[in-house]
């Protein structure tokens, strides 16, 4: 073997080396992003189903609130000598319990849209990693 011959075997080698180093290093990366996407994931379903039960919990305070109002003006009025079944103000509070202050039905309907748009964006970032590991950029 003649200097030309081993150097090119070396060139040769050097670049197969340098290739895959650099098809490792791309691979690394991409996993590295999908990890730090699927944690960010997570974290976004979590802060979602916090919201959720923050909404629950909203809900069930009113209910709670109105429930409360109704005993005190229930007491009053047996303090007072009344009768329970002719206070109006009663039943009054007790449908106020009912009436959020916010529409929930608006409330849902947002958090719907978050959800879907959520599960849209998951789909198209899969999409593009896929591609990109693909190696198949336009």
């Amino acid at each position: 073997m003649n200097i030309k011959e081993r150097s090119f075997w070396f060139l040769g080698i050097l670049a197969v080396f340098l290739f895959t180093q650099e098809y490792s290093n791309k691979v690394s990366n991409l996993s590295t992003l999908i990890k730090t996407y699927e944690l960010e994931s997570n974290i976004q379903q979590s802060q979602l189903t916090d919201l959720a039960q923050q909404m629950n919990h909203a809900c069930r305070l009113e209910y709670e609130k109105g429930f409360e109002a109704g005993k005190t003006q229930s007491a009053v009025i047996l303090m007072n000598k009344g009768a329970l079944y002719d206070y109006a103000d009663g039943y009054h509070a007790a449908l106020d319990q009912f009436e959020p202050t916010q529409n929930p039905d608006e409330i849902y309907r947002l958090l719907i849209e978050v959800l879907e748009s959520n599960e849209n964006a998951n789909e198209d970032y899969k999409e593009l990693l896929e591609i990109l590991a693909d190696g198949k950029t336009n």
